[in-house]
Parts: structure tokens; C-alpha cells; sequence
């Protein structure tokens, strides 16, 4: 339930979408409450709320960011999809992908009810998008182990992520099609 609703109304003036929540059941049966209800300490968190806008400000140490319109779906950012090669992604916390997507994200009446359809994927898998690998590339972005893992296997296989791997990367795609 979004934090901004009153549980009386079940209405969210302030805040109105779809809240996706991120539970990492590893962590909730290691750290929950019969463990110290430690579940959310560290950077690996239990339970935590995926926000829409891809800001993550309410995980910000220090920050009193308690929620805003960007936070559920579609939001302010009118995001309507959430999968794996959307920000935010839809990626396990090893940085792999969840297995669904949800798309044509909407509110049905203001304040009122919520759709959107659920597509299952293959879970496991690595999603690898243009902008991101040449942000690791140029030390702007980080990718997951999973992720550099798999650009080196397609690459050099020399055990870390540089050129030759961005040009079998690249090379991938445009045999596939996709436009990079």
C-alpha cells in the first residue's frame, strides 16, 4: 500500500499509482525478525520499494526524501513499463533479470483502481543495454558481476571489461539487428 494512503480510504491524494516492492526473500529469512529485524541494514536491503522515477531517494543515507509523486507507477514520470532493460529494471540483487514484466501501466479513475499487464520472463538472465555498457566503459556506470561476466565470455575473455569487449558487445547487436 502506498505510505501516502490512509488505510480508513484506501484512497492516495497525495500519491496515487502502483507500488512494486523489491523482496529479497534471502535476506528477509536471514536478517527478519526472528534475526534481529535487520532486514533492510546494509546495501543489500529485504524489502524495499522500487521507485518509478529510477531515483532511489528514499535509500539515500541521510536523506529525507519520504516519498514523492515519482515514486509509484506511472507517477510524474508517467513511466508505464517495468522489466529488465527498463530504469528502473526489473533485476534480482546479483543484477540478474526477475522474470516478468508489467507494461501499460495505468490508473483506471483518479485515485481509484490500477491495471497493467504481466508478462513472464526467463529469469536468471543478463540484460545488457548500449548506454549502460558504454557507461562502464568510460567509469560512469557499474554493471553487476553477472553482467561483466557475460560481456567478457562474448569479448576477449581476458577477465576484465575493456574495448574488445564493447566492440564484440556492439558487433552483437547490429548481427542482430537491434540499432545501437
Amino acid at each position: 500500500m502506498n505510505p501516502a494512503c490512509t488505510f480508513r480510504t484506501r484512497s492516495c491524494a497525495k500519491m496515487p499509482g502502483l507500488l512494486v516492492w523489491h523482496i529479497d526473500q534471502g535476506q528477509v529469512t536471514t536478517w527478519g525478525f526472528r534475526s534481529g529485524n535487520r532486514v533492510n541494514v546494509g546495501p543489500v536491503h529485504g524489502v524495499a520499494l522500487v521507485q518509478a522515477d529510477g531515483l532511489n531517494q528514499l535509500r539515500a543515507p541521510g536523506g529525507k526524501n519520504r516519498g514523492d509523486a515519482g515514486d509509484p507507477w506511472p507517477g510524474s514520470t508517467d513511466n508505464t513499463v517495468f522489466g529488465p532493460a527498463t530504469t528502473p529494471a526489473a533485476l534480482d540483487n546479483q543484477g540478474l533479470t526477475a522474470g516478468f514484466t508489467l507494461d501499460s501501466i495505468r490508473q483506471l479513475q483518479a485515485g481509484g483502481a490500477m491495471a497493467f499487464r504481466l508478462t513472464l520472463t526467463p529469469t536468471g538472465g543478463v540484460v545488457l543495454a548500449l548506454p549502460t555498457v558504454n557507461g562502464a566503459l568510460l567509469g560512469t556506470a557499474t554493471l553487476s558481476q553477472a553482467a561483466l561476466d557475460s560481456l567478457d565470455a562474448q569479448g576477449n575473455q581476458n577477465g576484465r571489461l575493456d574495448l574488445g569487449d564493447w566492440l564484440a558487445f556492439l558487433q552483437a547487436k547490429q548481427v542482430a539487428g537491434v540499432a545501437p
